[in-house]
C-alpha cells in the first residue's frame, strides 16, 4: 500500500502494525509522532524477521536461505546504524533499493 499525502495531512497507524515513512518530495519534511505511551517500545523488523527460523523466512519471502544469510549480514543491529541522507537521496522515480 503507497499513500502520499498532501500538506498538513495526518494518519494513524494502528497499535503493531508494521509501517514505514518515506519522503519523496524534493523539499524539506517536518514529521510528527504522536504514542500512546511514554516508552512504548521499539521492535526493529528488519532484526525481528531475520531471528525467524531461516527456513521460515526464506519460504515466506519466497527467497533462497543462502539469500537470507546475505541478507541478514548487511542489516544493522539496531537503528543507530542508520543516517539521513541528503536531499538528492530521495529524487521521485529514483529506485532507492540496494542489490544483496
Amino acid at each position: 500500500m503507497s499513500i502520499v499525502f498532501p500538506k498538513a495531512d495526518v494518519t494513524i497507524f494502528p497499535r503493531g502494525t508494521l509501517h514505514f515513512e518515506l519522503n519523496v518530495g524534493s523539499e524539506e519534511a517536518n514529521y510528527i509522532s504522536a504514542l500512546n505511551s511514554q516508552d512504548p517500545g521499539v521492535v526493529t523488523s528488519s532484526v525481528s524477521i531475520l531471528r525467524l527460523p531461516l527456513r521460515s523466512v526464506a519460504t515466506a519471502f519466497n527467497i533462497t536461505q543462502q539469500a537470507v544469510k546475505k541478507l541478514d549480514s548487511t542489516i544493522y543491529a539496531s537503528a543507530t546504524g542508520l543516517k539521513k541522507t541528503s536531499k538528492s537521496g530521495c529524487v521521485p522515480g529514483r529506485d532507492i533499493t540496494v542489490d544483496f
